[in-house]
């Protein structure tokens, strides 16, 4: 018998929340959790899953397991890039700031963009940030793969050193801050490898 989850998937959302929790530790990340569990389930073919509930809740830990590293990763570049940068007063427009995102890797950000040229921020964001495979990279940045991982381990360099090689054009990097912080909220990446397609195009020309 097909499930009618119009009438039964929701019922389980209580249940999906006490979980997320769980997992998670907060209330707002479970919430986001069980809605892209919710949005999985209806952008699928669930019409021959007859245990709605196993199904749901393995959905979920997926989810919630896929957070967890990101989150991980995302801490991990705030931390790696602002041990580097010197404290200044982002130049950034407020508006901009105002998201989910934590202030300090918004400045994390910024202070990145001072130091690595596109391809290596591209580089350095799909791989550190976003765990990107090689191959998907250089199709991205139109690079070998083994030239991304030089450019990778030319980023680090770059990071560890003091000197801040390019000034950051606060509207130009606009579309690109977005983008990313966006990536961040939600993990929809097209915006981003859009972003980040058109700084490498604008420099060529």
């Amino acid at each position: 018998m097909m499930n009618s989850p119009e009438v039964s998937v929701f019922d389980y959302k209580p249940l999906l929340l006490a979980i997320a929790v769980e997992f998670l530790g907060n209330f707002k990340d479970a919430e986001d959790a069980v809605q892209d569990t919710y949005l999985r389930w209806f952008e699928r073919d669930t019409s021959q899953v007859v245990k709605i509930k196993p199904y749901l809740i393995a959905t979920l830990k997926t989810v919630c397991f896929d957070w967890s590293k990101q989150t991980q990763r995302l801490w991990d570049f705030q931390k790696e890039i602002l041990e580097m940068a010197p404290a200044k007063e982002s130049i950034l427009p407020a508006q901009w700031l105002e998201f989910d995102m934590d202030k300090e890797l918004s400045r994390a950000y910024e202070a990145m963009t001072r130091k690595l040229n596109i391809s290596e921020k591209s580089v350095f964001l799909l791989r550190e940030v976003f765990n990107f495979d090689y191959q998907d990279i250089a199709e991205i940045v139109g690079k070998k793969t083994e030239n991304c991982r030089k450019i990778l381990d030319r980023a680090k360099k770059r990071l560890q050193e003091n000197t801040e090689r390019f000034k950051v054009e606060a509207e130009k990097s606009r579309q690109s801050f977005l983008a990313f912080q966006e990536a961040c909220r939600n993990g929809k990446m097209s915006e981003l490898v859009q972003s980040l397609a058109y700084e490498m195009e604008d420099k060529k020309n």
